[in-house]
């Protein structure tokens, strides 16, 4: 009788223990799975642009129109494609720049986002100027480049501007 009670003590405190090993690992799994700070402050604030309204059937921009349904169903390669191949014939349209940058950013390649945006932010005129600096400020913020990001933020008009600016400067 003594043996087999103490077999099954054993055995209860393997399991036990096997127990603690797993709820340890799911604990962790779970916390470093967690966003950090910067990838948490761009996960709150960033938002892709809706994007324009399409107008198909007989247009001149029927690309153009086809590529942002593209963007908004978040086909992001299909639509860069066709607005990269409309660049080649108008590397200034500050539309396609903007576009080309947040399908970019939607796809987390910063890099690239930023080449565009800035494009869009060189011509001083651009309709797509305020988003533009909101969206390189994210981008930057979503690089761990808090302090570059922080005067691009402050030149657009966004409603969260006020919010990410604080917690940046934190």
């Amino acid at each position: 009788k003594k043996n087999n009670s103490t077999v099954r003590l054993i055995s209860i405190k393997y399991w036990l223990a096997a127990a603690s090993v797993l709820l340890i690992v799911a604990l962790g799994v779970i916390f470093f799975n967690q966003p950090g700070g910067k990838e948490k402050i761009f996960a709150t604030y960033y938002k892709p642009d809706p994007g324009m309204i399409s107008r198909m059937g007989n247009t001149d921009n029927y690309e153009f129109d086809r590529a942002m349904i593209d963007y908004k169903t978040k086909n992001y390669d299909t639509a860069i494609a066709v607005w990269e191949s409309l660049l080649a014939t108008n590397t200034s349209n500050d539309t396609l720049n903007y576009f080309v940058a947040s399908a970019y950013l939607a796809k987390n390649q910063n890099d690239k986002a930023l080449e565009y945006f800035q494009k869009v932010i060189a011509v001083s005129d651009s309709y797509f100027l305020k988003e533009a600096y909101w969206y390189t400020g994210l981008a930057m913020v979503n690089e761990g480049r808090t302090k570059e990001a922080i005067p691009y933020i402050e030149k657009s008009e966004h409603s969260q501007k006020e919010a990410l600016l604080l917690k940046l400067k934190q």
